[in-house]
């Protein structure tokens, strides 16, 4: 699974994505928007922020950093995402304006936190589209973890400590001696594994 925590000033969306499906869990202890949460602030303190597009809005009463509030504002979400997804270590995919994303990662210091975000005001995006740019910002991550993987297979190959083939990799698994299998997603085989051999039927691959 994948975790989507889409900010902004209006909304709070946590989103779960599991292959094809997008799933909208619920944040309890979270604001649902930077209203609801200043609204227990000091009412004689002037909570102000700079909004998506760059306007200024006011809640009355003396001055007060506005930057403050943002992070005091992420800081409570971050607290209610680190108790909802407290037994998943799923990447977290925050999509928000930039600003919003550099404050989360310093208030939130969650390594689940995928280095790329989605930019730009996620309140215009659908469940769907988040899915589809949260995969996108997950491939580079892939990518480096598949390199990483290949080059250690190359290492462990040269000490011998590497099987390929159906016959050998099924041995090995028979003798719990298996770390990590890695499969082509695009070749099936299917056959019948007897006690000391394996039967094999050759099939198309499939693309």
């Amino acid at each position: 699974p994948v975790h989507v925590l889409a900010v902004s000033l209006n909304t709070v969306r946590l989103l779960r994505i599991v292959g094809s499906e997008v799933e909208t869990l619920d944040l309890p202890g979270a604001p649902t928007d930077l209203r609801d949460f200043t609204k227990y602030e000091d009412p004689q303190q002037d909570q102000q922020f700079r909004g998506e597009g760059g306007l200024t809005i006011s809640f009355g009463g003396s001055e007060v950093d506005a930057k403050d509030t943002r992070m005091r504002y992420l800081r409570a979400i971050a607290k209610a995402v680190h108790v909802r997804l407290r037994d998943s270590q799923a990447p977290l995919v925050f999509a928000g304006v930039e600003e919003k994303f550099a404050l989360y990662r310093e208030v939130a210091a969650d390594p689940r936190l995928v280095p790329q975000s989605i930019a730009g005001n996620p309140d215009r995006l659908s469940a769907q589209a988040l899915r589809t740019l949260a995969l996108e910002a997950l491939r580079p991550l892939q990518e480096a973890e598949q390199r990483r993987i290949a080059a250690e297979y190359e290492r462990l190959a040269g000490l011998g400590r590497t099987a390929a083939g159906l016959p050998e990799v099924l041995e090995a698994a028979r003798a719990g001696r298996v770390e990590r299998l890695l499969l082509a997603w695009d070749v099936e085989r299917w056959g019948r594994r007897a006690e000391q051999e394996t039967d094999q039927h050759r099939g198309a691959d499939r693309e």
